[in-house]
């Protein structure tokens, strides 16, 4: 079982990634799949 102070660190840490997610101006920004890898000049056969 964990110790309370690794909980606590994990809580933390865990709270910390959320306000980063929150903060985050491209939160919500979605990109296809098709122009992720014409993005990184993959090219996709189909």
């Amino acid at each position: 079982m964990k110790r309370n102070e690794e909980l606590e660190a994990e809580d933390a840490f865990c709270e910390k990634l959320y306000q980063q997610y929150l903060s985050d101006p491209d939160r919500g920004q979605y990109m296809t799949e098709e122009e992720l890898c014409k993005e990184l000049g993959i090219e996709v056969d189909a």
